[in-house]
């Protein structure tokens, strides 16, 4: 595997810009941001507990992580039985009931991501909410995919980025230094790296290796399976 150093100074070299190394490190950086917000990378994904609980107002904010982008899945354990909640827009959660006696335990959830400002640091989280609010505390699972830091001054930095296809990185990187520089070569490099992408997304974490589900909406089609636990079902 590549350091970001040797990624720098090989698109450097192919593009004949020794002196642009500078330039090509901006470029990784923002190529590699660019595919945290694009691209679903186990290789990335974190995992945080989200403790809730009964809370004075409702709905009730709970903090993201900072680098928080989107989610992957989030549940909670009750006797050992997990649930999984479902997403909802901000819009639609915001048009639930929220008056007196509808604690109980949490079925959807809805994020708001406008609470991080952008160009201000520090930042500020994200924010999550529950619905039904919890009647009792709970420890929530979230697993999610961030959004990755910068890498210092990554034309002299021996840290490998995390994409796993380092040749894609590598073309994405000489298309990007070649428009700086004007190289005519630049046309064929992009289409070479959009070829090499679209068939990295087909096969990524093989996905045409196992059968797909298509899941109904559970905000629009209710079932009994899908009715959180309480005393007339069970846990």
């Amino acid at each position: 595997m590549y350091t970001a150093q040797e990624l720098v100074t090989l698109a450097c070299q192919i593009c004949n810009c020794p002196g642009r190394s500078a330039q090509a490190g901006q470029f990784l950086n923002l190529i590699l941001s660019n595919y945290a917000q694009t691209v679903d990378e186990d290789v990335i994904r974190k995992t945080v507990t989200i403790n809730i609980g009964p809370q004075p107002t409702i709905p009730f904010p709970y903090p993201l992580p900072i680098d928080y982008l989107r989610w992957y899945d989030l549940f909670y354990l009750v006797n050992g039985e997990p649930f999984y909640l479902e997403p909802m827009e901000l819009k639609d959660f915001d048009a639930l009931f929220t008056g007196q006696g509808i604690d109980n335990y949490p079925e959807r959830f809805a994020t708001d991501m406008a609470t991080v400002p952008g160009g201000v640091t520090p930042k500020v989280a994200p924010n999550i909410y529950f619905y039904p609010p919890p009647a009792t505390p709970l420890a929530v699972t979230l697993r999610y995919r961030p959004q990755t830091n910068d890498i210092t001054t990554p034309e002299t930095s021996s840290v490998i980025p995390w994409f796993p296809n380092q040749l894609i990185l590598l073309e994405d990187l000489t298309v990007k230094l070649g428009d700086l520089v004007d190289d005519d070569r630049t046309n064929s490099w992009e289409g070479r790296a959009r070829e090499k992408m679209r068939k990295y997304m087909i096969m990524d974490d093989d996905k045409l290796g196992f059968a797909q589900t298509v899941k109904l909406d559970p905000n629009a089609f209710r079932t009994r399976g899908n009715l959180p636990p309480s005393k007339k079902l069970g846990f």
